[in-house]
Parts: structure tokens; C-alpha cells; sequence
């Protein structure tokens, strides 16, 4: 069980820093989060949620900041696991789509 904790701890603190990563490997890091907060194990992807939750607010701030469309994608489709008022999302979607690519999900 510790290890466990400590992972999420530290992954939790990542995301947090992450507006201090590089471009691309911010983009690597948002890719590899969104493959453990959507796995086929819905405990993982629990624990991983509850981790993301932590540093919602890096996501909204990736989507927001314009540095790449690859990378605010990730963050975006993260949002829409883990943000716990949809209403954001939807207003995120209103007021910054023209920063995410254009091939968004149909129902997006």
C-alpha cells in the first residue's frame, strides 16, 4: 500500500510543477497521465483521478496558455475525466476551443 501512496504523492507534485517542463515533455507527461486515469482497471483510474483532481487547476492553465495544441488536447480530454462541474468544461470548450486542435471528438 505505501508505494502506492507515494506514487500518487508524487505524481500529484508533478503535475502541479508541470508548468515548469518543457514543452515536449510536459506533452509526454499529459500523454502518459491520460493513459493512467483511463485504464481498464477502474480502481487505477480512480486513485489516478483523485491524483489529477489535486492539480486541476495546471490543466485548465496547459489548455489556456496557447504553448501547444497537442498538449492542451491532453489536458483538455483530462478535464473532462476528472473536473467535477461539468459546467467548466463546457465554458473552458466556449471560451478557449480556438486553442485546441481541430479535430476534437464529434461530440465536443
Amino acid at each position: 500500500m505505501a508505494p502506492k501512496i507515494k506514487t500518487r504523492g508524487m505524481t500529484g507534485s508533478v503535475l502541479v510543477a508541470g508548468h515548469g517542463l518543457s514543452g515536449p515533455v510536459r506533452h509526454r507527461f499529459l500523454d502518459l497521465l491520460w493513459g493512467f486515469a483511463v485504464p481498464d482497471d477502474e480502481d487505477l483510474a480512480e486513485a489516478c483521478q483523485d491524483v489529477v483532481r489535486t492539480g486541476v487547476w495546471t490543466l485548465y492553465e496547459e489548455v489556456f496558455s496557447g504553448r501547444a495544441k497537442g498538449s492542451a488536447l491532453f489536458a483538455y480530454w483530462l478535464l473532462k475525466e476528472v473536473e467535477t462541474a461539468p459546467a467548466r468544461v463546457d465554458r473552458l470548450l466556449q471560451m478557449a476551443r480556438h486553442l485546441l486542435p481541430e479535430d476534437l471528438h464529434d461530440d465536443d
